[in-house]
Formats: C-alpha cells, sequence, structure tokens
C-alpha cells in the first residue's frame, strides 16, 4: 500500500477517506488555537472542494466531501474521548520554531537550546 496505491486519487472512496480521515486526526492532535483556526477555514476549504468537484461534473466526489463530514459529526463523541486521553497524556506544548532552519544551518548555528 505504497502511497495510497490502493485506490485510485480520483476515486470518490479515497476522497471520502482522506478527508474523514484528516478531520479526525486534526480533532484528535491539533493544540486549541489550531483546532480553532481549522474549526473556520476547514469547512470552507471542503466546501470549495466540493464545489469543484460538481462544478467537474464528479458528483461522487462531491458527495464523498459531504459524507466524510457527516461520519465525523457522528464519531464527535468517540473523538473527543480520544482527546482528552492524548491531551492528558501530553507532557507539554513543543516549542514552535517561527524561523528558518536553513538560514541558521547556513550561519553555523547547528543546534536549538534544550527548552
Amino acid at each position: 500500500h505504497y502511497g495510497g496505491g490502493t485506490l485510485q486519487t480520483d476515486s470518490p472512496r479515497k476522497i471520502f477517506l482522506n478527508h474523514r480521515n484528516n478531520l479526525a486526526m486534526l480533532y484528535r492532535c491539533a493544540s486549541p488555537s489550531q483546532r480553532a483556526l481549522v474549526a473556520v477555514v476547514r469547512p470552507l476549504l471542503d466546501l470549495a472542494a466540493a464545489l469543484s468537484y460538481l462544478v467537474q461534473g464528479k458528483k461522487e466526489s462531491a458527495k464523498a466531501v459531504w459524507s466524510a463530514w457527516c461520519d465525523f459529526l457522528r464519531w464527535h463523541g468517540r473523538l473527543s474521548k480520544e482527546r482528552k486521553m492524548i491531551r492528558a497524556n501530553v507532557k507539554r506544548e513543543a516549542p514552535i520554531y517561527h524561523g528558518s532552519i536553513v538560514l541558521r544551518y547556513m550561519f553555523g548555528k547547528r543546534t536549538f537550546p534544550k527548552g
């Protein structure tokens, strides 16, 4: 199953699984600030994707995006429990480096301070 090779790239089933599983992963694992951003941006992007499929005449692919959201919403209770378990096991949020590691490396800084 190299690179998702068991399903064709434009398969409605693959579209469904990619959208549904990505929504579930984001809900379970994203930080609260990331989830807030995703809650606003993601529905708009998925709506745009579904509309794009419709314009292309790919009704089944548009339906797959809708079905992914339906499954995600149906799973919401279970995902909330999983999220609580995951968050309880997180020792601390890892700091995010906002610079360029390439430039840092080029200027001779090859390590990061331990946080």
